[in-house]
């Protein structure tokens, strides 16, 4: 009989007969194709992972040029993470989530599978492409977030209570508690 520190009586521990641990990575082959689309975006394709603990996640890797899998597979090259179920994504940047890919340019990606208790695949299976974009994927953004902004500009304006808005100048009253406002898009500076 033994005494705890914590209890006036016997202290008894149950340790279980048998603990499994998992260490073992999901089954997966990697990435299977690798296109590129006029959009400016790449899809990658890959089979279902397997493994014991469910949801498998797939992360998906890539790099700017013809590099290594050894090259690849790092964090700071880490895309995108798809959910267990999906076999296909669309990409339209780089790691950094700000460097659209450019037409021409060749890409290198890779997948791996992930399992629920962080065990993650190491195959080196790698696919390259060029980007085949037929516009410029950043102007378009860009023309977009200006866009956006100058609404976001002309919004603040009118929940101020004034706005000129195509030569006419309008105004609300602080009762507004809400409205609708059409703004005609030739008139976005």
């Amino acid at each position: 009989m033994s005494y705890s520190q914590y209890s006036a009586g016997a202290s008894y521990q149950l340790v279980p007969s048998a603990c499994i641990v998992d260490i073992t990575p999901p089954t997966f082959t990697g990435i299977s194709s690798l296109t590129a689309s006029t959009d400016g975006s790449l899809t990658a394709n890959w089979p279902l992972a397997t493994d014991t603990t469910p949801p498998i996640e797939y992360i998906i890797f890539i790099a700017l040029g013809s590099v290594s899998a050894g090259a690849l597979f790092v964090n700071s090259n880490i895309v995108t993470i798809a959910p267990s179920g999906v076999i296909s994504k669309k990409i339209f940047t780089l790691a950094d989530q700000t460097t659209y890919l450019v037409n021409g340019l060749t890409y290198t990606v890779g997948v791996r599978a992930k399992d629920a208790l962080g065990n993650i695949n190491t195959n080196t299976v790698i696919l390259m492409v060029v980007a085949t974009g037929s516009g410029n994927l950043p102007v378009v953004f860009q023309t977009i977030a200006t866009d956006l902004a100058a609404t976001e500009i002309l919004l603040a304006v009118i929940a101020n209570g004034a706005a000129v808005v195509g030569g006419r100048s309008m105004t609300f009253s602080q009762l507004n508690t809400s409205m609708e406002i059409t703004i005609d898009p030739q008139l976005i500076p």
